[in-house]
Order: C-alpha cells, then sequence, then structure tokens
C-alpha cells in the first residue's frame, strides 16, 4: 500500500541560528514519506548555506522576496505536492513520531479534516519553560475555535489539501498577527478536527517573539471576527456565541498587559469584556483575570511570581524523573 506524501513547509526568515533545530527534527521523523519545502521569506543571513550543507533529495528549496510568512506559506502550499500539508515554523522542533501519529489518524478517519497536538514552550537555548493545556476538542469545533485559538499556534496541526482551501483563501495576506487562528477559523467550517493530546511539538520563544505589540493583536483579533462573522453560512452553534467571542478578545488583552505591568489598560479590557458579554464572568479565566486585575499592586507581584517560581520547580522536578 502506498504511503501519502506529507508536505511539510518550512517558512523562515533571518532565523538561521534556528532553522537547522527545525530541518533536523523533520529529517528524524519516523515517517519518512515526506516533501521538505523550505521558503525562504528574504533572509539575509546564512540561512541558504545552511540549507545547502544538507544532502537529501526530498528537501527543495525556494526564495522570495521579503513578502511576509503568509505569503510564504500560501507559495508553499502552491508547491506542495502531497496529500497532506504541515507547517513548521523557523525555530520550532516535532517529536520524532509527530508526522506518523498524525498521518495515521488522518489516513484511517476520512472524515476529518486536520488533526493537531499539544505545545511545550522552550527558549533559545532549548530549555522547557511552559507548556500549553491539552486541548481535547474534536469534531465541529468551530463554535468553540472562534472562542480561543486552542491549537495554540501553526507548527502543531496537519491537514488535508482538499477543496476547502480553494473555498476559504488560504493564508490572509493583508495581515500578519494571529493568522493561524484566522486560517484554522476558515478551514473549520468545512472539515472536522481531531485531538492527539500528546506533546509532539516544542514551540521556540524568543526575543522576537517576546516583545508583542498588543495593539497590533487588538486590532488583528477583531479584524478577524469582523470578517469570519459576515459570513452568511454561520452555523447557529457558532452564530450564539458571538458576543461572547468578542468578549474573549478583550478577556486576552486584558491578561496580555497584565503580563506587561500595564494594569490600567488591563483593567480597562476586562470591563470592556464584561461589557461586551456577562456569561463572561462564568468563564474561569474571565474571572481570575478579573480579579488579578483588581488585585493591590504588591500582591499580584507576589503572587505571579510564585507562580513562575512553582511552574519552573515542577518543570524542573518531572525532568529529573524522566
Amino acid at each position: 500500500m502506498q504511503k501519502s506524501l506529507v508536505s511539510v513547509i518550512i517558512t523562515t526568515y533571518n532565523r538561521a541560528a534556528y532553522v537547522k533545530h527545525s530541518i533536523d527534527s523533520v529529517l528524524a521523523q519516523i515517517y519518512e514519506c515526506f516533501e521538505l519545502i523550505i521558503i525562504d521569506d528574504g533572509s539575509t543571513d546564512s540561512t541558504v548555506d545552511i540549507v545547502k550543507n544538507y544532502n537529501d533529495k526530498r528537501i527543495r528549496y525556494f526564495y522570495q522576496p521579503n513578502l511576509g510568512q503568509n505569503f510564504a506559506r500560501n507559495y508553499g502550499l502552491q508547491l506542495s505536492k502531497g496529500k497532506y500539508a504541515a507547517f513548521l515554523d523557523a525555530g520550532n522542533i516535532w517529536e520524532i513520531n509527530k508526522l506518523e501519529k498524525q498521518v495515521k489518524v488522518l489516513d484511517t478517519h476520512p472524515d476529518i479534516g486536520l488533526v493537531y497536538c499539544a505545545t511545550i514552550i522552550i527558549d533559545e537555548n532549548n530549555n522547557i519553560i511552559d507548556k500549553q493545556k491539552i486541548c481535547n476538542y474534536s469534531g465541529n469545533v468551530t463554535d468553540r475555535l472562534v472562542l480561543q485559538n486552542f491549537l495554540y499556534n501553526g507548527s502543531c496541526a496537519m491537514f488535508k489539501i482538499n477543496d476547502s482551501l480553494y473555498k476559504i483563501g488560504r493564508f490572509d495576506e493583508t495581515t500578519t498577527r494571529m493568522t493561524d487562528w484566522d486560517f484554522y477559523l476558515k478551514y473549520s467550517l468545512h472539515n472536522k478536527f481531531y485531538s492527539i493530546p500528546e506533546y509532539l511539538l516544542k514551540y521556540r520563544m524568543h526575543s522576537s517573539t517576546l516583545n508583542f505589540n498588543y495593539m497590533s493583536y487588538l486590532a488583528s483579533g477583531f479584524r478577524i471576527l469582523d470578517k469570519f462573522f459576515q459570513n452568511k453560512n454561520l452555523p447557529p452553534s457558532v452564530i450564539k456565541n458571538k458576543n461572547l467571542a468578542y468578549a474573549m478578545r478583550y478577556r486576552y488583552l486584558a491578561q496580555r498587559f497584565l503580563d506587561n505591568g500595564k494594569y490600567i489598560e488591563a483593567r480597562g479590557y476586562i470591563l470592556k469584556a464584561f461589557a461586551q458579554a456577562g456569561d463572561i464572568i462564568w468563564e474561569k479565566e474571565g474571572i481570575l483575570t478579573f480579579i488579578k486585575c483588581f488585585l493591590p499592586y504588591r500582591l499580584f507581584k507576589f503572587i505571579s511570581y510564585l507562580k513562575k517560581y512553582l511552574g519552573k520547580e515542577a518543570i524542573r522536578l518531572r525532568a529529573n524523573q524522566v
């Protein structure tokens, strides 16, 4: 029986220090029936020299002017020959069985269009600094996905290259923020999702990913929702979550401003969240964010420090047990 070809698409821009980690993690996969398409989005560093050091016929390298990641992703999809596609942002790392597990799901479940896994967060030196919550949302997930991007990033998924890609318009090339969420939302309207509750991806946080422009996230998040809810064919289960979806965006911004010590802004956004949809008070993260926004400053800082310390200790203890 012929194996399903997977088009692995790495997009990179001046990530010479990290792109080798990503390429090596693909070449180390147990599942070997893949093509590796590397789209270099105008890098001016030594990326091309690093790629040329590999001697593997499955690797295809393409250079384009610096147009942005979404142009690079769409270019990669255009070049792909596979039955399935999986994106891997430069610097991120897959566990060796990531492709194997996801291909098995798509091969054996013809009704599933996308399969995703859980994410470990690493720093610039490959140290584990956090783990994203494992989410087990499967099936028709649009009503849940519109509230929160529970996939978290673009490197955790594998999806079928099917007719729905042409219906949804692929990645939006007019925006640079939260584009994974936008793509997944559109894709979920035509495809069922499947969760593998295992940590098969290591997502790298480096200096450029830590310096968020939260106002750009605010604009992009609401722009995505505005555009999405203009769709006249949304199911009732999604439409009823419209106000809550906007409230969740405000809650997200409140938490991000809290993380950066901007308490006045955080309080304003959490109040907007409650004004948009009072139901958010029953959402655990909503009420926790509200409490944190109005805690005395020193108490909040102490609790934040304690949470980070205990989190690091828990990760250290688990690592020592392996």
